[in-house]
C-alpha cells in the first residue's frame, strides 16, 4: 500500500513535468536504471527533417532524382516516415505533383528491415512499367548493375563504385543522411512483382537529409551522466553520420558496432561488446532488442528510448521504455 501510494505520487509529479506514465512499476525501473539505450533519429535529433539535396551519382544537383523520390514517396501504402515526408514537402514546393497526371501506379514491394529498402511500379507508357526503387545505399548498390551518366546509362565499375563511396561518405561526413534512389524498366504485363525483381536497376543518384540534434539533448546527456546512467545508441541509421551527431551532443563514439558484426556474434562475445560500447549502427529492431536483452543479463536495469515503429521490440525488452510525444502509435 504505502509503496503504490508512493509511486502514485512520484507519477502524479512526472505528470506535471509533462511526463505520462502508463505503469507504476516504470516509476521504480526508472529511478534504478543505470543503461539508457536510446534511437538517433527524433530522439536525440529533431523530428523535422529537411531534404537537403537531390543528386547524381557524382553529387550533382539533379531534378530526375528529385522525381523519382516524389514517385517513389507518394504512391508507397505503408507508413510513411519522416524521410517521404520530407521528401513530399520538397516536390510540392518544386510543383511535382503535376506528375500524377503522367504516372499511374501498378504494384508496389514494401520496405522490410532485412532489404532497407522499397520500390513502387508505375505505368507512363501502356508498352512498358518502371520500378522505381530508394533505400539505404549499400542494400541498393547490392542490386545496381548500371549507373546513369547525364543522359547516358553506363555499368557499375569498381572505379565508379570507388568515386560513389567518396561522394556519399563525404556527404555523411556533413551530417547528412543519405537515401539512393535507382530505377528499372519492365515490358507491361499483368504480373505480381516481387522483391526478386529489384536486380539490375540504374543507379540514378542520392537524396541526403539533415537531421540536426534537439537543443534538449546536450542538458539531458549531462543529467544523465551527473546520476551515473551510461547512454548508448541504437541506431539505425549509417556510422558516419550517428558519429556526427555523437559528435555534436558530446557522446564519445571511437568505436562502433555495425549491425552486420552483431550478426556474427554468439551471445557472449556480444555482451562484452555491448558493455565497451557506445554506439551501434545499421542495426535491424531484432539488434536492438538483442542487445538490450543482453545487457539486462548482466544485471543492468536498462532503459530504452524510441520514437518509430523500428523501436517496439526494443521498447518491450527493456525495463523500461520511454517515448517521445512525436512518436508513433506502436511506439507510444
Amino acid at each position: 500500500m504505502i509503496v503504490t501510494s508512493t509511486l502514485a505520487k512520484g507519477a502524479v509529479k512526472l505528470s506535471r513535468q509533462k511526463v505520462i506514465v502508463k505503469r507504476l512499476d516504470a516509476i521504480q525501473n526508472f529511478g534504478a536504471m543505470d543503461i539508457l539505450c536510446t534511437d538517433k533519429t527524433g530522439t536525440l535529433t529533431q523530428d523535422k527533417i529537411v531534404l537537403e539535396c537531390h543528386t547524381d551519382v557524382f553529387g550533382v544537383s539533379n531534378e530526375r532524382v528529385l522525381r523519382y523520390a516524389w514517385l517513389n514517396s507518394f504512391y508507397q501504402t505503408g507508413l510513411k516516415n519522416l524521410l517521404d515526408v520530407a521528401v513530399l514537402n520538397c516536390a510540392d514546393e518544386h510543383q511535382q505533383p503535376e506528375l500524377l497526371q503522367h504516372y499511374r501506379k501498378v504494384d508496389e514491394i514494401p520496405f522490410d528491415f532485412e532489404r532497407r529498402r522499397m520500390s513502387v511500379i508505375v505505368e507512363k507508357d501502356i508498352e512498358y512499367h518502371e520500378l522505381i526503387c530508394k533505400g539505404a545505399l549499400e542494400e541498393m548498390l547490392a542490386i545496381c548493375s548500371h549507373v546513369r551518366q547525364e543522359e547516358e546509362v553506363i555499368p557499375l565499375s569498381d572505379s565508379l563504385l570507388t568515386r560513389i563511396r567518396r561522394v556519399t561518405d563525404d556527404l555523411n561526413q556533413q551530417g547528412l543522411r543519405v537515401v539512393a534512389v535507382a530505377n528499372k524498366i519492365l515490358p507491361a504485363a499483368d504480373y505480381e512483382y516481387a522483391v526478386a525483381d529489384e536486380s539490375d536497376l540504374i543507379l540514378e543518384g542520392y537524396i541526403a537529409f539533415l537531421d540536426p540534434p534537439k537543443e534538449s539533448t546536450v542538458p539531458a546527456l549531462a543529467a544523465l551522466k551527473q546520476s551515473g546512467v551510461t547512454v548508448k545508441i541504437l541506431t539505425g541509421d549509417n556510422e558516419l553520420v550517428a558519429a556526427k551527431v555523437c559528435k555534436e551532443v558530446g557522446l564519445a563514439a571511437d568505436h562502433v558496432l555495425l549491425g552486420r558484426e552483431i550478426e556474427l556474434m554468439k551471445d557472449d562475445e556480444l555482451t562484452q561488446a555491448a558493455a565497451r560500447t557506445t554506439l551501434f549502427a545499421k542495426l535491424t529492431p531484432l539488434h536492438k532488442e538483442r542487445i538490450v536483452q543482453l545487457l539486462r543479463k548482466q544485471g543492468h536495469v536498462v532503459g530504452f528510448m524510441g520514437d518509430g515503429i523500428n523501436d517496439a521490440p526494443a521498447l518491450r525488452a527493456a525495463d523500461i521504455g520511454i517515448s517521445v510525444d512525436s512518436a508513433v502509435d506502436i511506439a507510444k
